[in-house]
C-alpha cells in the first residue's frame, strides 16, 4: 500500500510538472507575442548641440506597430525650462491610427536663456518608448526549470523514456505554436495604453530633455 501511494505521490508531482512546463511555455509565447504589438513614439531635433537664441525644431512620430487599430490617440509634448513654444501646438489629437499607420506633430522651440553649465534641467524620470517590465522572461524561466526538472527525472529514473518523451512532446508542440497565436485574446478590446519618449538636447554645455507621451485605446473591432 505504501509503494502504491509512493507511485501516486510521484505521478502527481510528474503530472503537476508537466503541466507547469506546458503552462509555462505556453505563457511565454503569449505574452511574447503581446509585447510584440506596440505603439511607439518618437522625439527627433534638427540637431543634438544648440546656442541660445536658436529655434529646436522637434518631431513627435507616434506608430501603430499592433496588427489592430488604436483609437482617441492624444500626444503631449513636454518642454525642459528655458525653451519656449514658438511655433505649433504641444497636444495633438484625439485621432485614429489603423495598424502599420504613423503620424508626426512637428513643433518649434525658441532658446529664451541658458542654463549654467552643468545645470541641467532632465526631468527625474523622463521614460523611454518602451513599455513596462516585460513577463516573458519569468515564464520563460519557470519553462526552463519545470523542462529541466523533468529532463533531470527523465535520466534517472527507471520511466526516464517514458518521462522524457513526454517532455520533447511538449517542447515539439509549443515550438509549433505561432508566436502571434494568442495575440487577438491576450490583448483586450478598447483596453487603453500608453507610451513615453524623450530626447536630450544640448545648450551652451548644458544638456536638456525633452519628453513626450501619448495615450491611446486598443481598438479591435
Amino acid at each position: 500500500m505504501f509503494r502504491k501511494m509512493k507511485t501516486r505521490k510521484r505521478l502527481a508531482a510528474l503530472i503537476t510538472l508537466i503541466t507547469l512546463f506546458a503552462f509555462s511555455g505556453v505563457m511565454t509565447v503569449v505574452t511574447a507575442a503581446q509585447e510584440a504589438s506596440l505603439v511607439s513614439a518618437t522625439l527627433t531635433t534638427d540637431k543634438e548641440s544648440y546656442d541660445e537664441g536658436e529655434n529646436v525644431n522637434i518631431a513627435l512620430t507616434v506608430k501603430n506597430g499592433n496588427i489592430y487599430g488604436i483609437d482617441k490617440v492624444k500626444s503631449e509634448i513636454g518642454l525642459p525650462d528655458g525653451l519656449t513654444l514658438k511655433k505649433g501646438e504641444l497636444t495633438d489629437g484625439e485621432y485614429t491610427l489603423a495598424a502599420g499607420q504613423s503620424r508626426s506633430n512637428e513643433i518649434t522651440a525658441y532658446i529664451e536663456k541658458v542654463s549654467k553649465p552643468g545645470d541641467t534641467t532632465d526631468p527625474v524620470n523622463p521614460g523611454n518608448p518602451e513599455t513596462d517590465g516585460s513577463l516573458c522572461s519569468l515564464w520563460l524561466t519557470l519553462s526552463i526549470l519545470s523542462g529541466g526538472t523533468l529532463a533531470v527525472l527523465g535520466i534517472k529514473k527507471k520511466c526516464g523514456k517514458r518521462i522524457f518523451s513526454l517532455f520533447l512532446c511538449a517542447v515539439i508542440s509549443l515550438t509549433a505554436l505561432p508566436t502571434d497565436a494568442f495575440a487577438d485574446e491576450v490583448i483586450m478590446p478598447n483596453a487603453s495604453g500608453s507610451v513615453t519618449a524623450s530626447k536630450e538636447i544640448t545648450v551652451n554645455g548644458a544638456k536638456k530633455t525633452i519628453t513626450a507621451e501619448v495615450t491611446y485605446n486598443e481598438n479591435k473591432s
